[in-house]
């Protein structure tokens, strides 16, 4: 292996763990300086890799990302120091990632899928050695933003929020069980749903046992899409589906008024219940006093522009939120818009209904947890059009 190809390779397993950081493992919570210098070492190691010229297919997406850049984290910088650190922290690692090769991509989308598989895997041998009572070792620990999150219970290769016996959700080393859900979900269609693959049955059996309705959606909806965008016949795939949707509804409402107090009734099914005020009762990502600001707040020019991430940390809200309304709220209409482009500014390097699909996923998952920056959607949804780019060689 020359040089070149093992600080690639160091590159992209870092960049694998600067995801895995993104994802706020419980150890990450006090710990951002971590985080900062496997930035370091992934910036200076892709700086030897840079090229006199730029693929022409790279250059929309690179331009969007400097726009995006200079909207969300300059317009909005509360300081200059702010300017300087997001450059390094959030703009240049999005631009070395869209001037990885194709290989590489691909081999960061492997890297990421294995650390997250691993992870998942052992968290799953010691969560289910706990649920059929066996000791395990374990401390308190509390969650930075602790005004939300109660303590925490670690069992170090776990944590739970609560020991709600059969209906204890599992985690993993995450703070939430829809984080797992939602890294699972989205990672099980950048792998195609390839269940020859271990990995995948390991993220599947993980995202059942989180009882995540939003994980549940993803990944029902994310096969959905990829059987529609893989199949040449799309139209007949898409009455097929609904038709399929219709039957699972249909059977759900069944099971529901038959036995309304098992584990699916109780923790999903009945979370799809509309409500008098004709909200889905499952549909719990914002609290009442976010609400009505919210609802205060898009008759105001800030609607358009958002108010940025500081001002927004200083309002006080009952509860956390976390949805599509919260990224308006801080970053405006037009932070939506500029996200949506560079979305489809990556789709177009490699364009395929696959990708297309990849898109509508995210902005799905988008719809509850607006995290799409984080390093492992927004690394992973960059590094798909190396698929993309394989399967049609």
């Amino acid at each position: 292996m020359s040089i070149k190809s093992y600080l690639s390779k160091v590159s992209l397993i870092i960049a694998s763990f600067i995801a895995l950081y993104s994802t706020q493992p419980y150890f990450a919570w006090n710990t951002t300086g971590i985080k900062v210098l496997l930035l370091a070492f992934f910036l200076v190691i892709r700086f030897f890799f840079l090229k006199r010229w730029i693929l022409q297919a790279n250059i929309f997406p690179l331009f969007i990302c400097f726009i995006l850049w200079l909207y969300l984290y300059v317009f909005h910088a509360p300081s200059l120091g702010d300017v300087f650190s997001t450059f390094f922290t959030r703009f240049l690692p999005l631009f070395f990632v869209i001037l990885f090769s194709s290989k590489e991509k691909r081999c960061f989308l492997t890297y990421t899928t294995n650390i997250i598989a691993i992870i998942s895997i052992i968290s799953l041998l010691f969560f289910t050695l706990w649920f059929l009572g066996v000791s395990l070792p374990s401390i308190r620990i509390e969650h930075p933003t602790d005004n939300f999150y109660t303590k925490f219970t670690c069992y170090y290769f776990f944590i739970i929020q609560g020991d709600l016996g059969i209906f204890t959700r599992f985690q993993s080393i995450f703070t939430e069980p829809g984080h797992l859900g939602m890294i699972n979900s989205l990672l099980l269609y950048l792998n195609r749903y390839n269940f020859k693959k271990w990995q995948c049955w390991i993220l599947s059996a993980s995202i059942i046992w989180s009882f995540s309705l939003a994980a549940y959606i993803l990944f029902f909806f994310g096969y959905i899409i990829y059987k529609i965008a893989s199949n040449h016949n799309i139209l007949l795939a898409t009455l097929k589906t609904f038709a399929l949707m219709l039957l699972l509804a249909v059977c759900s409402i069944i099971y529901y008024h038959l036995f309304p107090d098992t584990i699916i009734s109780t923790l999903i099914i009945s979370r799809f219940e509309i409500e008098e005020n004709g909200k889905i009762s499952g549909d719990n990502r914002n609290d009442a006093s976010f609400m009505r600001y919210y609802e205060k707040f898009d008759d105001t020019s800030d609607y358009i522009w958002g108010i940025g991430l500081e001002k927004y940390a200083n309002i006080s809200f009952a509860g956390g939120n976390s949805s599509y309304r919260v990224f308006i709220v801080q970053y405006g209409l037009i932070g939506i818009f500029l996200l949506l482009i560079f979305g489809v500014s990556a789709v177009k390097t490699n364009p395929s209904n696959l990708y297309w699909g990849l898109l509508l996923l995210y902005a799905l998952s988008f719809w509850q947890r607006p995290y799409a920056l984080w390093e492992i959607q927004s690394f992973s949804f960059l590094c798909f059009s190396g698929v993309i780019f394989k399967s049609k060689e």
